[in-house]
C-alpha cells in the first residue's frame, strides 16, 4: 500500500517561512479581514473520533501570497470559540487586497516554529493535522476554507479471548515494527513526514483483565512507509506471549484494527481491518485474514 500526498508548488513566500507573526501590519481602507473557515469529518481527541474542535483550539495559518503592502505572514495563531475562528490573543490579524491568495494550516498551532518542519512526537491525546491548499482569497471574496487531514496513523489492539481460562489479568501490551514510529518531522505545508524514528508502543496496565471485559487499545503512530511485520506481546497472568503479523505498510489517516486472539499459552494476530480515519462506511473497509487459529 504507497501512501498519496499531494504535494503543493511552494512559492518562494513559503519556502521562507518563518515562526514569527508579530510583523507591522500596513493596511488600506479597501482591505479585508481574513475569514476562517475549518473542515474535518472528525477530530481525533481522547476519544479518536471527535467531530469538531472544541472552544480554545488553535490552528497555525500560513499565507502563500500576501497583497503587495503586506510582509508575508506565517504560522499565524487563529482560534475557535466552537463555532468561529480569529486570530489568537496577541496574534495579528490576517487581511487580504486584491491581489490572490491562499493558504495552508495545521492543528495544533506551535509557536516559534518553521511550519514546513515541526518535530512531534506522539502521545494519547494529540491529532496532528494539515490541510490542503485552501481556496484563493482577496477582498472581494475573503473567507478561506481548509479542509484538514490527519498526519498520523491510529493503530489498535482487540484481544479475543473467548478461549482463554485462566485469570486474565493483563499487565503490558506492547507492539513493535520498523513500519512505523513515535516522533518525526511533519510538513504542515502538504502533510510529508521525515526522520521518523522507529520505536515501540509499551502500555502497561493496573487493572485489565481480558475475560471480564472486552478489551481494546488504540494509539497514534507515524507512518515510516517501509513494509515490515508488526509483533504484539503481550504480558498475560505472569507469562509473556507474542505473536507476529506478515509485513504491513501504514498509511497516514488511516486505522488499522488488529484482532489479538490468545488462548493459554500462545497468542495469534487473527485478522487486521483497514479503515479511512475520516470515513466509516462499510464499503471502505478492508479486512485481511493473517492466521486462523482454529
Amino acid at each position: 500500500m504507497k501512501s498519496k500526498y499531494y504535494i503543493g508548488v511552494l512559492t518562494a513566500a513559503v519556502l521562507l517561512l518563518t515562526a514569527c507573526n508579530s510583523e507591522s501590519l500596513t493596511a488600506t481602507s479597501s482591505d479585508e479581514e481574513l475569514q476562517v473557515s475549518v473542515g474535518i469529518n472528525t477530530r481525533a481527541a481522547a476519544t479518536y473520533d471527535a467531530t469538531s474542535f472544541d472552544a480554545g483550539k488553535t490552528i497555525g495559518i500560513s499565507l502563500e501570497q500576501t497583497a503587495s503592502n503586506y510582509a508575508p505572514f506565517q504560522n499565524v495563531a487563529y482560534t475557535t470559540d466552537g463555532t468561529s475562528w480569529s486570530p489568537a490573543t496577541g496574534a495579528i490579524q490576517l487581511r487580504v487586497g486584491d491581489t490572490n491568495t491562499r493558504g495552508v494550516a495545521y492543528y495544533p498551532y506551535r509557536a516559534n516554529t518553521n511550519p514546513a518542519a515541526i518535530a512531534i512526537t506522539c502521545d494519547t491525546e494529540t491529532d496532528w493535522m494539515y490541510s490542503t491548499w485552501s481556496n484563493t482569497v482577496h477582498r472581494k471574496s475573503h473567507t478561506a476554507s481548509f479542509e484538514m487531514h490527519h498526519a498520523q496513523t491510529v493503530i489498535a489492539i482487540e484481544i479475543n479471548s473467548s478461549a482463554y481460562t485462566d485469570i486474565g489479568d493483563l499487565t503490558e501490551l506492547t507492539v513493535e515494527s520498523d513500519a512505523f514510529g513515535l516522533g518525526g518531522t511533519l510538513n504542515a505545508i502538504n502533510g510529508v513526514l521525515s526522520s521518523v524514528n522507529t520505536a515501540n508502543i509499551t502500555q502497561a496496565y493496573t487493572d485489565a483483565n481480558v475475560r471480564t471485559t472486552s478489551f481494546s487499545d488504540q494509539f497514534y503512530v507515524l507512518t515510516t512507509g517501509e513494509e515490515a511485520s508488526l509483533t504484539v506481546t503481550l504480558s498475560l497472568d505472569g507469562r509473556t506471549i507474542m505473536g507476529t503479523a506478515p509485513a504491513i505498510q501504514f498509511e497516514q489517516g488511516k486505522r488499522y484494527t488488529f484482532e489479538v486472539v490468545v488462548n493459554n499459552g500462545w497468542l495469534a494476530i487473527r485478522r487486521v481491518t483497514i479503515v479511512p480515519w475520516d470515513v466509516t462506511h462499510d464499503s471502505d473497509k478492508q479486512e485481511f485474514i493473517i492466521q486462523d487459529p482454529t
